[in-house]
Parts: C-alpha cells; sequence; structure tokens
C-alpha cells in the first residue's frame, strides 16, 4: 500500500512540530500495514517462525496506541496554543483532559474536532482497545484450527471489556485505528493551515 496522499499535498516539516509528530504516526500506521500483509500473507512463512498470536499484539498494540497518540499530539497543540499548556512542562494534555480541563478556551472550531474525535464510535474502539494494550492484558478469544492458518483469515480475536465491547480480530483494530487517525489529523492539519483555529 501506498502512503497515504495528504490532501494538501506535502509532507509537514519540524517546523510545524506536533501536527508534523501527528503526520509521521498516521504515515507510520501505512507502513504497518504493508508489514502486516507481508507478515499474514499466503501460508505465513513471513513470520519467520515469530508466533502468529505474539506478532498480531505487536501489531495491534503499535495501531492502536500510535492512533491515540496521534491525535492526542493535536489536542495537545490546541492546549499549548490556546489554553496555555507548558510545551516543555511535563505532560501536554490527551484529547480527554482537553475536554475536561481546557475545552472553554478553545475556538468553536478547534471545540467541535475535539468533539467530533470523542463521539466518534472508532474513537470508543481505539481508546478501549489500547488500554489494555498499554496498561493491562486483553483477552483474546482462543481459536482451535482444524487446517492451517492462511493469510488474514483467523487472525488474534480480542474482546473489548468496555463500553465498546464486542470482539475484534487484529487485523481490524489496526484498520480501525489507521482509518481514525487519518481521517481526525488530516482534518486537524486542513482546518490549521487554512486557519480555521
Amino acid at each position: 500500500m501506498p502512503p497515504h496522499p495528504w490532501s494538501y499535498g506535502r509532507a509537514l516539516d519540524a517546523g510545524h512540530g506536533l501536527l508534523g509528530w501527528a503526520q509521521l504516526a498516521v504515515d507510520g500506521l501505512y507502513w504497518l500495514i504493508d508489514l502486516d500483509d507481508r507478515a499474514f500473507e499466503t501460508d505465513r512463512r513471513n513470520l519467520k517462525g515469530h508466533s502468529d498470536v505474539a506478532v498480531d499484539m505487536a501489531h495491534s498494540r503499535w495501531a492502536t496506541v500510535t492512533a491515540k497518540t496521534a491525535v492526542d499530539l493535536c489536542a495537545a497543540e490546541l492546549g499549548v496554543r490556546y489554553a496555555g499548556v507548558d510545551f516543555w512542562g511535563n505532560r501536554l494534555p490527551a484529547i480527554d483532559s482537553l475536554r475536561s480541563k481546557h475545552l472553554a478556551r478553545l475556538p468553536e472550531p478547534a471545540r467541535e474536532w475535539v468533539s467530533r474525535v470523542l463521539e466518534d464510535p472508532d474513537y470508543r474502539i481505539v481508546k478501549d482497545a489500547r488500554d489494555p494494550f498499554a496498561h493491562r492484558f486483553h483477552v483474546r478469544v482462543a481459536a482451535l484450527r482444524t487446517v492451517p492458518a492462511c493469510g488474514h483469515n483467523d487472525r488474534s480475536q480480542f474482546t473489548l471489556q468496555s463500553p465498546a465491547g464486542g470482539t475484534y480480530d487484529a487485523r481490524t483494530l489496526i484498520l480501525v485505528s489507521r482509518e481514525f487517525a487519518t481521517r481526525h489529523v488530516e482534518n486537524f492539519i486542513v482546518s490549521r493551515l487554512s486557519g480555521a483555529f
């Protein structure tokens, strides 16, 4: 899969700080899809003896943590720009804390962006999958195979013990994470570059 074709047509440089990092995070998710496709193509020989479960967990963690980080970097940009958050302080605000602590200080278009992210059903999936990968452990659904696994069939299944609920296979978590992060980071950067906030 080729890199994401950003609608504003260029990579952000270091002068864009947090937004450049957010864009790079999304670009990394496109690279992850390439790696995941290679790892699980055909008879999975590209796993080179690594456990398919370990690779599923690594790729799912990479995807969910990176997607959440990408929108958190955008939220941090808002916190620094409008809410007096110290860029060099110990902790920049994540999108959840931006809403609870600083929302009133943001311009209306920025508040709308925050609301769109937090109300996106994919946000619940990404966050609720990411939290156990980052802080606890995941309940994985056991699979009994009668034939060898091939391709993306029979990927590890993870049950979300959270408001999002449900069971998602590793490939779905990776794709949902990439699409969620792409959608909201691109919208944010387009808004910033156009001067909307």
